[in-house]
This record gives C-alpha cells, sequence and structure tokens, in this order.
C-alpha cells in the first residue's frame, strides 16, 4: 500500500511537468541535439564538446538524446549505460531498484551522466516517509569530499555534522565533481545560481540559496532539461534520503507570462468610481494569439461567499487590450506587453479583483502559472461626514465670507502594493474634487491640501472652502427691491448645502521581473532582470454640510407716530383771535438703510445703502393764527358827526359822515337821526394769519391763499336802514329791496348806483402785505450709529424707523435697522398776510328815504362762520370745527321825524 501510495505522490508532484508541451526542438539524430547542447555549455561555461556519444566504454541512450521522454516534456536527456546496473549501484539494501508506475517498470535510475554521476530516475517512488517529514536537514555542499558538513533545516537551524563514511560513500555514487558547482557559475556567467535558479519544487526555505545544496547532474541549455541531486536526513538524523529535482531548460523558463498590478486600488468609498489596471508581460519571442484571460470581481462580505459585482448595477466596464470581462488577447512579440482595465462603481462590501491569463498554462504552454493570476481586495469605506458648520447672516448682512473644512481631520489611506515591491515615490494627491453648491455658495475657492507620507499609509489634510452667502439667495433682496414675502416681522430662512469631495491618492512603486526586452540579455549587458513601475491608489469621498441663518427684517408697516391736533383751539372765544391746528396731508418719501457685506470673521467691509421696503409719511403740527382789528370803528368814524349836533353846531364840514339830528328832545339817543338826509356807511377793519406750512415744494400754500379768502369773503357789512336811489326809490344800502336788510361783502361790494361800498386792501394792493419765510427741514443720509449724531432734523426722525422719536428705537437696537431719507425735500412755510378792508373808501353821500319810518335801525359789521371741512383740496379741511362767526362793530341808529319837519 505504502508503494502504491509513494506512486500516486510522485505522480502528483511531477504531474504538471509531465503534461508540458512547450516549443521543443525537434532533432534528426542524438548526435544534433548533442551539438545544440555543446554549442549552449561552450557559450555559457567555455567547455568544448561537454557531451558525447560514448563515455567510458558506455553509449548514449539515442532515443533519450535525441527526443526524451514525458518526463522532459519530450526534450534531450543526456543519459549513458545501462538503468539497471545504475540502479543497483546506488540502492541500498533493502529497497527496490524497479517499481510498478501505470503498469510502466521505472528503475531508480536512468544511467549514467556525462560526468559519471548515476541520473536519477525522476518519477522513481519515494522509498518512505522522509518525503513528507517535518524535520528534514538538508547537507549542505555534498558534492564537498570531507565528512564534516553543515545542515540546514527548512526552520532556518543549522548544525554542524560529520558524517559517517557510510553516508559519505553513498553520497560519492550519486555523484561526482563536475565543473557546474556554484562558484564555477559565477565565475563564468555572473550568477552562483544561474543552473539551480529553475529548479522545480524547491523547499521554500532553501530558495534564497538552493545551489549550495543542489548537486547538478545534468545542466539545463537552452533547450533540454537539468537534473539534480540533493540530500537530507531525517526522523532525528537516522534516516538519509536523496531527493532529485528537475530543471527547466533556459527557453522554457524565458517562454512565460507575468502578470502584475500596474494601477492597484487599496480602499475606496461607496459610489465612488474605482480604477484597477494589470500590466502582462509577455517572455515570448513569437505573437501570441488568443490567450485565455478572465476578471473575477465579486463583492466580499467576511466570510460570505464571493458574490460577482452587478455589472448594470455598479456600472462595471472594462478597457485596455480588451473590453470583456473574460476571453482571449493578442500579445505582439514586438509590444511584449498589453494593459488592461476594470472600472466600476464601489458598493458598501469590500470588493474582491483577481485578474488571471492563461491559468491553465497551455495556451502559450508555460512551466510556472503562479505569476499567471494576481488578486487584491478593495476595502470598501463609508461616506465621510463632517459635523455641520454653522454660518449665520445677520439681519444688516447682505453677504458674508465664510471659510469651513472639507474634514474634520485628516484622511488615511491604506496603500497596496504588489508581493516584493518597494515605494520608490512620494504619495501625493491625483484628484481632489470638491463640488460646491454653487446656487448658494459664490466664487468659491479651494485651499492646498497637505499630505503625510508614512509608508503604507498615508495621510491627507483636506483644505477649507472659501465662499461667499448672499442674502439673495434666500429669497430676500432689499437691494433690488425684492423683499422676503412674510407675514411676520421677523424671518429665519434657513438652507443647508452640502459640499462633497472626492479624494484619491496614490503613490508609485517599483519591483523586479525578468527582462523581456532583449534577445541576448548577457551579451548586451543586461542583467537579465529590470525595475518595472507600479502605482498603488486609495480613494475617499465625504460631505461637509453646512448650515445658513439668514436673519431677515426688514421693517414695520406702521410707526406709533406723534399724533397731531386738528383743531381750532382759540375759536374767537375771549378776542378777536383764533388758532387753528391741524396736520399736514401726509408728504410721502422713500427710505434708504445701511447693510454691509461681513468679511470671513463677521467684520464688516462695505456698507451700502438699499431701499426701505416700506414708504414712509412725514406728518407734522400745521398752524394758522388769526387777528382781526377793528381799525376805524363806526362809532370813531361817527364821532365828528355826532359831537356837532349834540353841541347843535350846524357848520356842515363837521358832518363829514353823516348828519344827526340836533333836537334837544332827541339828545339821549346814540346815533338820532331825520329821515331824508344822508348817512354813509362806514368803518375800517384789519386782520393779519399767519400760518405754518409743511410742503415738499416753496411754493406759496393754496392753505394760506384760500384762508385769507375765507376771512376776507366772511365779513358782511349788514343794515336795514331805507335809502333812496337816483330814481327817488326806496333801497337797501345794497341798491335791494329797502324791505330786507342791506348786506354787503367783498364779493358782493356794489352799494347804491353802482357804488364800491368795500374795498379790501391785501397783497394784490400792496405787496408788503404778503410775507414768506422757507425753512428747509435738513435731512442727512449718512450712517451714523448714534441717532443724536444724525444731522437730520428731528421732524424727519418722527417719521422714520430705528429712532426714539418715532418711537422704534428698538428696531436698531435688535437688528441694526434704521432709515435714512432716500431722497425729496420737506420745507416749513410760514406765511404772513395783512388785509384791510374798508368800508366807502371815498366816503361817498348816501341819502336815507324822506318817508322812511321813525324807528330803531342797525348797522352791523360781523364775521360770517367758516366751515374749514367743507374747503377743498387743503389740509385744514380735516377740522371739523368752523371757524365760527363773530360780530366786529354794531350801532343802533333812532329815526326821528324828517327832513321834511326842518324844512316846514
Amino acid at each position: 500500500m505504502k508503494k502504491i501510495l509513494y506512486c500516486i505522490i510522485s505522480l502528483c508532484i511531477l504531474a504538471p511537468h509531465l503534461l508540458m508541451n512547450t516549443y521543443a526542438i525537434s532533432y534528426k539524430s542524438a548526435k544534433e541535439a548533442i551539438g545544440d547542447a555543446n554549442d549552449f555549455i561552450l557559450r555559457k561555461m567555455g567547455y568544448e564538446n561537454y557531451y558525447s556519444l560514448q563515455i567510458n566504454g558506455m553509449s548514449i541512450n539515442d532515443k533519450l538524446a535525441q527526443c526524451g521522454s514525458d518526463t522532459f516534456s519530450d526534450r534531450p536527456v543526456f543519459v549513458y549505460g545501462d538503468s539497471v546496473e545504475a540502479s543497483k549501484e546506488t540502492t541500498t539494501k533493502g529497497r527496490d531498484i524497479v517499481k510498478k508506475v501505470d503498469d510502466k517498470d521505472e528503475y531508480r535510475a536512468l544511467g549514467y551522466a556525462i560526468d559519471g554521476s548515476v541520473f536519477p530516475n525522476p518519477v522513481f517512488p519515494y522509498d518512505n516517509e522522509g518525503h513528507a517529514a517535518k524535520d528534514k536537514m538538508w547537507v549542505k555542499e555534498p558534492w564537498d569530499g570531507g565528512n564534516v558538513k553543515y545542515l540546514h533545516s527548512e526552520d532556518g537551524e543549522i548544525i554542524e555534522r560529520t558524517l559517517s563514511d557510510n553516508v559519505l560513500d553513498y553520497i560519492k555514487k550519486w555523484i561526482k565533481v563536475n565543473g557546474f558547482r556554484p562558484n564555477d557559475a559565477e565565475l563564468y556567467v555572473g550568477k552562483r545560481n544561474y543552473f539551480v535558479e529553475n529548479a522545480v519544487d524547491v523547499p521554500e526555505a532553501l530558495k534564497d540559496n538552493f545551489e549550495d545544496f543542489l548537486y547538478i547532474i545534468q545542466p539545463p541549455t537552452e533547450h533540454a532539461w537539468g537534473l539534480g541531486i540533493a540530500f537530507y536526513y531525517w526522523n532525528g538524523y537516522n534516516n538519509l534520503n536523496y531527493k532529485s529535482f528537475l530543471i527547466e531548460p533556459f527557453d522554457m523558463v524565458d517562454n512565460d507570462l507575468d502578470v502584475s498590478f500596474y494601477k492597484i486600488p487599496g480602499s475606496s468609498t461607496e459610489g465612488d468610481r474605482v480604477l484597477v489596471g494589470i500590466k502582462v508581460k509577455s517572455y515570448f519571442d513569437t505573437d501570441l494569439e488568443e490567450v485565455d484571460f478572465k476578471w473575477n470581481i465579486a463583492t466580499k462580505n467576511g466570510d460570505v461567499k464571493n458574490i460577482p459585482l452587478n455589472a448594470e448595477i455598479y456600472k462595471l466596464e472594462f478597457a485596455g487590450s480588451s473590453k470583456e470581462q473574460s476571453g482571449t488577447i493578442n500579445i505582439s512579440a514586438e509590444d511584449k506587453e498589453v494593459c488592461l482595465y476594470a472600472e466600476f462603481t464601489m458598493p458598501d462590501s469590500d470588493v474582491y479583483i483577481e485578474f488571471a491569463i492563461n491559468e491553465d498554462g497551455k495556451k502559450p504552454l508555460e512551466s510556472d502559472t503562479e505569476n499567471n493570476i494576481v488578486s487584491t481586495v478593495v476595502k470598501a469605506e463609508k461616506p465621510i461626514n463632517s459635523a455641520v458648520k454653522k454660518f449665520d447672516l445677520p439681519y444688516y448682512a447682505l453677504s458674508r465670507d465664510i471659510s469651513y473644512p472639507l474634514a474634520d481631520e485628516g484622511i488615511k489611506f491604506s496603500l497596496n502594493k504588489t508581493s516584493g515591491a518597494w515605494w520608490s515615490g512620494e504619495a501625493k494627491v491625483d484628484a481632489l474634487n470638491v463640488n460646491v453648491d454653487t446656487k448658494l455658495l459664490h466664487n468659491h475657492q479651494v485651499g492646498s491640501e497637505t499630505v503625510e507620507d508614512n509608508g503604507d499609509e498615508v495621510t491627507v489634510s483636506l483644505p477649507k472652502v472659501k465662499a461667499k452667502i448672499e442674502r439673495s439667495d434666500f429669497g430676500d433682496d432689499p437691494e433690488k427691491k425684492n423683499w422676503l414675502v412674510s407675514e411676520k416681522i421677523t424671518n429665519t430662512v434657513t438652507k443647508t448645502p452640502n459640499t462633497t469631495y472626492y479624494v484619491s491618492v496614490s503613490k508609485k512603486y517599483e519591483y523586479t521581473t525578468k527582462c523581456n526586452k532583449h534577445e541576448n540579455c548577457e551579451m548586451e549587458g543586461c542583467t537579465g532582470y529590470r525595475d518595472e513601475t507600479g502605482y498603488a491608489s486609495s480613494s475617499r469621498s465625504g460631505n461637509a454640510p453646512i448650515e445658513i441663518n439668514t436673519y431677515v427684517y426688514n421693517g414695520k408697516k406702521d410707526l406709533n407716530q406723534k399724533k397731531f391736533e386738528n383743531k381750532i383751539s382759540n375759536n374767537y372765544d375771549t378776542d378777536l383771535k383764533a388758532r387753528m391746528l391741524w396736520t399736514n396731508n401726509p408728504i410721502k418719501f422713500n427710505v434708504i438703510r445701511y447693510m454691509c457685506d461681513l468679511d470671513v470673521n463677521e467684520n464688516p467691509t462695505v456698507w451700502k445703502s438699499v431701499p426701505g421696503k416700506y414708504e414712509r409719511q412725514f406728518v407734522h403740527q400745521c398752524s394758522a393764527d388769526v387777528d382781526w382789528d377793528v381799525t376805524s370803528s363806526m362809532a370813531q368814524d361817527y364821532r365828528q358827526a355826532r359831537d356837532a349836533a349834540s353841541r347843535m353846531k350846524y357848520d356842515s364840514s363837521l358832518y363829514d359822515k353823516a348828519v344827526f339830528a340836533t333836537d334837544i328832545s332827541m339828545k339821549d339817543y346814540d346815533y338820532p337821526i331825520k329821515s331824508g338826509y344822508y348817512f354813509n356807511p362806514t368803518g375800517t377793519y384789519t386782520f393779519e394769519v399767519t400760518t405754518v406750512n409743511y410742503k415738499n415744494n416753496q411754493d406759496d400754500t393754496k392753505e394760506h391763499k384760500e384762508l385769507v379768502n375765507a376771512l376776507i369773503n366772511s365779513l358782511r357789512y349788514e343794515s336795514n336802514l331805507v335809502y333812496i336811489d337816483a330814481n327817488n326809490q326806496a333801497v337797501n344800502i345794497a341798491n335791494g329791496s329797502y324791505t330786507d336788510p342791506g348786506v354787503l361783502t367783498a364779493k358782493n361790494n356794489k352799494g347804491i348806483g353802482g357804488e364800491e361800498l368795500i374795498t379790501v386792501l391785501d397783497r394784490s394792493k400792496d405787496s408788503s402785505r404778503y410775507k414768506k419765510v422757507v425753512e428747509e427741514i435738513v435731512h442727512n443720509s449718512k450712517m451714523v450709529d448714534d441717532e443724536n449724531e444724525n444731522g437730520s432734523h428731528d421732524y424727519w426722525k418722527m417719521s422714520m424707523e430705528g429712532y426714539s422719536l418715532s418711537g422704534s428705537l428698538d428696531s436698531y437696537n435688535k437688528y441694526k435697522y434704521r432709515e435714512y431719507v432716500a431722497g425729496g425735500n420737506v420745507f416749513k412755510i410760514t406765511e404772513t398776510t395783512k388785509v384791510t378792508i374798508i368800508i366807502n373808501k371815498d366816503n361817498k353821500k348816501f341819502y336815507t328815504h324822506p318817508k322812511m319810518a321813525d324807528g330803531e335801525y342797525y348797522i352791523t359789521v360781523r364775521l360770517s362762520d367758516i366751515n374749514l371741512n367743507g374747503m377743498s383740496d387743503v389740509d385744514y379741511k380735516s377740522i371739523k370745527d368752523a371757524l365760527k362767526g363773530i360780530v366786529l362793530d354794531s350801532i343802533k341808529i333812532t329815526v326821528k321825524g324828517s327832513i321834511y319837519d326842518d324844512i316846514s
């Protein structure tokens, strides 16, 4: 049973090599094969005619020399003599010289090598369990004839041991001293392991210096296999075993495909695009066509079985030499390399990436396919969500410069490089893509990042973003008169623009590969190796959210302005004076406020005047002062004539205004007359009116003019005396029916005979009777913090928001809201007019009717009521009261007797 097991194990070990059928050269004879091998050895080592057809009376095995066997991929093997004899020579007591393998006899040895060494049969099964022992101690330099040897374990232990003569004799049965020891190889080709480098199934622990343990029985040549033998103790130095090692022909080693990562990603954030690059190098001197390849890209969740990445969902794409996930590619002998790429959107779990080419090593034929597959895992990272940064745009600010970090701390990247590679460059940021919400963040600038390179780990400190936020983006644009529409007085408009970013880093690495650029590397001075370059990369993405609170206050629609009076405060109550008070018709005006731009430290940079939302009204107390004076009363005017009559003077010149009776019987009457004599109307009355109005122009005010006219027209001269006209008809003084009192006014000032009896002396007669003083209510639109330094008249401040005089200083204290006059003017206009009204200015004589009945008659000068509310287009029409009428002057006349009495 053990022998069968050994055979199976041996076949399993040799199977990959037995199946190889590389591009071998066919030989017509053993001589031709020997010649080809000798040429190679001569070129490399300088040994002339190393192989021959016979040695020591033994002939070469023509069949093996010409076409080899399956074991040697049908390539030449130079074996001499008989396999039976050679097997017996090296088979110790109790062991077999021949064993069955696949029903075929396989001898321990194939014959002898050219140097006389026994040529072991690679397919001969193991003699015992030593091949699987864990305590192997390999004999260093077994070709050295001395008994003292160094033994190396596969765990790194080195022991010096003296070999017994029996053991040394057994080793000498297998090997002779030839010219392919490490020192010989180094002398001629410059590499100690030149002939051992491509040995098959070398123990892992001895790979770096296997040339010190393997005796080369047949050196490999360009087209022929080599074979070596090594020895090891096992079972605590109780057993010594040998093991033969096949050595690949150089052309089989050169004919190789080598896969490596050109761009290898380490980690990426869910949703980001990931790019992986593969470089396939060809060491074949011929064009390769239809070489199989395949990508295996799958999600990787811990121990869960890999699930192929959904190409549609994650937009899996391929580029380079093929746009397919699997298939075939061609590699030209001229280019000797191709690149393939895969790109996909990173899922929320790790992604396993594997690329394989010519995985079975059959097309083209390769002896080593370990370098035909590469794999890596891209680690899935969660998006980096920074803490929300908050910024306020105060009530008084139009814009603000802000600065905020993309990330709260440095971002760490883990980089992967190809096995055996070394970093050859500094890490750098390949891309920093920052997507800013440009609808809310204007004139944005992104600073520069810094990179801290710590080998496999790179830390990137992302820069800050600088931008400007503007009030107009929050529905409030006072500059363009587009104020926020809201029923509330104050508002806070909040928006949360998000800034996303993607950052990728890369770092160059280098690794050593075989040179595939020269046909004769050594002859051209090439070491046979060259450094290739690759790039490790990693990427992350994240969010830098900010919150912007824009505070809005655009003023109050209505102000609690001072209430002014609309009344007559003295309506001729105690004297002939009256005072009218009213509020001017509101003068509408626009206002401005000041708003500013803030720098990144919230300091104002530029203050700008912007339109106020609400139109304001200038209102103030207007007034009129009316002062009547009886300049010359009737009593005064008639006194001369009355005094003359009382003294019974008959000088007609003394009776200038009227003829009073001189009868003693009538002396007790104030104004006694007899009918038929003249009685001239008389009297002089003056009023002065001063008005104060507020207007947006400097013109004479209608309020003053209309009031003057109303006062003039309010004077009424009334008498019930009966006069006689030119036709001897009885009439009243106004030339009307004598049965009605006669009334004269400024408008109806014509009396008997069409004579003017009421004369008005005003500005039309004398310009000096009118005076006007205009004072501008000054305003200053310069921004000040102290309301008392504003420079505007207090009357303006009473009409605008942000002042204590308008009861709205809190608007400034809370919101820094204060209004200024945008334009326009207001004037205080003080007008004074003096008017004199004269009755019968020319003292024309008017005779009473001789037949006027005796009795008591009157003459009254009075002021009629003035209905201010009924006047149009004047501000004081708001006064509900009337400027009441009053009697200025009045006398009573006693008529007793007639002119006829004096004639008779």
